[in-house]
Order: C-alpha cells, then sequence, then structure tokens
C-alpha cells in the first residue's frame, strides 16, 4: 500500500514538473495514467478517493497541456511582434539615412578616375541639367541636334539626379568610335566614344523622329515613313480584312497595333520572338483594305532596317 500511496503523490506532483517538459512527454505521461486507472478499476483494489487522486491528476496533466499549447501561440504572437518592430525600425532607419544623406558609398561622379567614372559622368551631367542648353556639350553632332532639342523640349523639359546605382554599363573597353548602349534607370541610352570623349546619342537615347508618331498618324501617310519604334509581338488578326496568321504577323506598341507580311518578316519575327518590346527602326504606312463589308485604314509594316534606335 505504500508502494500505492508513493505512486499517487507522485502522480499529484507531476504537473509541477510538466512544465519543462516537451508536449510529447506529457502525452505519455496521460497515456500512462489513463492504462493505470484502468487496471486499477479493473483490479477493484483502489479505493474511491484514491481513484479521484488519480483523476485529478489527470486533469491537471490535461490543463498544463493546454497551458503549454497556449505558451507556444503567446510565442508565436511574440516573435511575430518583434519582427513586425524590427521591420518598422528598419524603415525608420532608412528614412534618416535619407534625410542625412548617410550611404554605403558615393552617389555621383565628381572626378572621374577610370572608363566606368566617365561614363557615369556624362550619363549624370546630362540628366541632370537644368536647362535643355546645357545638355548639349554631352551629346553627338551637337549642332545639327540643337534644333530638333529645341522642338522637342520648347513646352517641356524635366532635369533628372541619376546616381551611380542606376546607372549599368555592361561593357567595357569601348574603343575610339565604338557605339554602345548602358541602362539607365530602366531606360536605355546610346552612347559613342569620340575624339572628345564619351557622348550621347541624343537622337536615338530620345527615339526622335523628324515625322512624328502622332503626325504619322494624324496624316496617315500612304507612303512609308522611316520611324523609331518600340515593338512586341502581338496576336491580332482580322479575318474579315483578310489579316491573317498565315500571311501576317501582329505586333504592339507605341506605333500601336500593326502588321507585317511573313514574307520580309523573318528578321523581325526572330528578334521579337522572346516577347519583350524591342526598340527597333522600320518603315511604315497606312494602307486602306477592302474587308468583306467595307473598307478600313491599317498600319502595315513595310520594311525592317534594324534593332536598336542608333543609326
Amino acid at each position: 500500500m505504500k508502494r500505492f500511496i508513493g505512486l499517487i503523490l507522485g502522480i499529484v506532483f507531476l504537473p509541477s514538473l510538466l512544465f519543462a517538459q516537451s508536449k510529447k512527454d506529457i502525452q505519455t505521461q496521460v497515456d500512462t495514467l489513463t492504462a493505470q486507472i484502468k487496471k486499477l478499476e479493473d483490479s477493484n483494489r483502489l479505493i474511491s478517493s484514491e481513484l479521484k487522486a488519480l483523476q485529478l491528476s489527470l486533469t491537471n496533466i490535461t490543463t498544463t497541456m493546454s497551458f503549454v499549447s497556449k505558451s507556444n501561440l503567446d510565442l508565436e504572437q511574440q516573435v511575430k511582434s518583434q519582427l513586425q518592430t524590427i521591420t518598422k525600425l528598419t524603415q525608420q532607419n532608412d528614412s534618416l539615412l535619407k534625410v542625412f544623406g548617410v550611404n554605403n558609398g558615393p552617389k555621383f561622379v565628381v572626378s572621374p578616375r577610370n572608363e566606368s567614372d566617365s561614363i557615369m559622368f556624362v550619363i549624370q551631367s546630362y540628366f541632370g541639367a537644368k536647362k535643355w542648353e546645357d545638355r548639349i556639350p554631352y551629346i553627338l553632332n551637337p549642332d545639327a541636334v540643337k534644333p530638333l532639342m529645341a522642338e522637342v523640349y520648347k513646352n517641356e523639359f524635366n532635369s533628372k539626379q541619376i546616381e551611380n546605382s542606376q546607372i549599368n554599363i555592361p561593357g567595357s573597353n569601348y574603343n575610339l568610335g565604338k557605339k554602345f548602349k548602358i541602362f539607365v534607370d530602366g531606360n536605355i541610352v546610346y552612347l559613342k566614344r569620340s575624339i572628345d570623349g564619351f557622348k550621347i546619342d541624343w537622337e536615338a537615347t530620345s527615339g526622335y523622329n523628324p515625322t512624328s508618331i502622332a503626325v504619322f498618324k494624324a496624316e496617315k501617310s500612304s507612303t512609308p515613313v522611316q520611324l523609331r519604334v518600340d515593338m512586341v509581338l502581338d496576336d491580332s488578326y482580322y479575318e474579315s480584312y483578310y489579316l491573317t496568321k498565315s500571311k501576317y504577323i501582329s505586333v504592339n506598341g507605341n506605333l500601336g497595333r500593326a502588321w507585317m507580311p511573313l514574307t520580309n518578316a523573318t528578321e523581325l519575327k526572330k528578334i521579337l520572338a522572346d516577347g519583350k518590346y524591342h526598340d527597333v527602326i522600320v518603315e511604315a504606312k497606312y494602307q486602306t483594305i477592302q474587308g468583306e463589308y467595307d473598307t478600313d485604314d491599317f498600319i502595315i509594316i513595310t520594311k525592317f532596317i534594324k534593332e536598336g534606335w542608333d543609326k
């Protein structure tokens, strides 16, 4: 009987030890106690008070399990709260860095020391110019381009600060006379290395067209016009106007929807096959097509000249 009382006392004080145990250990204890209760009930050797003590111990263990589960949930909530605090502090820190101009490296090139610096210096000087006239020293063919710039910027001109991190120069060791392109804030900038240093091809970079796209559309010229445009493959066809997939490729972009006969679209189709927008130079015209029910005007690409806007 003493052994049995010792067992009862051990069971009664067991909950105080369970706080340091895992859920798996607690579950094992529950299963053991349940088996003991059944065994003692079957043998009819437990008095009513002893059975109640065992049942109370089992209740305490179940309560402890619930507490452990709640503790785990509280811990998860605390971790989540701490992560939110860290995120908030990080954002505040970034804001302070911006306010006080603190950074991990130089944002602008002041004194070019190498090829990369020289390119970035030209880019930053060009885009950061307060007036469009201040861009003249950084462009190719300034005498020819200046009147074009005056026309383009007569109503609106925007200056923009470009940091080093916004400039992506994919190559190096550009030889004299070499034309190449870099990426500035996600946009393409065309350059050339001249005897006067690196210069920006303004016409190519700005996508300049002697006949603007707006004028081309307004006049609906039936004579092919050379245009700098961006294009991506499209899937728009008009069976009733015989603009079918078996005879044309369909494209879209800043020119709008257009079609090019498959017979001379091999090179353009290959370039656009990746499904991305590409800068291209083409010749296009408006063509009136007699359909099954009426006539309408469509933009037809008559010639693909090259990829890229530099000439």
